[in-house]
């Protein structure tokens, strides 16, 4: 059986970070997940909401939700992500 999964708040549809030549940037997750912490921001949506999922491929995508993952468990902020997965 499958538990029904509770979201407390508000789910934040986050932007993939870009570069200027138009390449992920991953560097700029950490400074996300800090301001999203700072404004209390618990649940975030990943890779599509903000419409960049078209210029995405999935490798890049997979990266985007690995660092998310990566930057959540060095510094314990308590966000938790949903995909977009379409």
């Amino acid at each position: 059986k499958i538990k029904p999964l509770k979201i407390d708040g508000v789910i934040a549809a986050i932007h993939s970070p870009f570069s200027k030549r138009g390449e992920l940037d991953l560097t700029k997750v950490q400074a996300q997940a800090e301001w999203l912490n700072s404004t209390g921001v618990k649940w975030i949506f990943l890779t599509g909401t903000t419409g960049e999922s078209v210029k995405m491929n999935q490798k890049e995508r997979e990266a985007l939700v690995e660092e998310w993952e990566a930057v959540e468990k060095r510094f314990g902020y308590g966000i938790r992500s949903i995909v977009h997965v379409g």
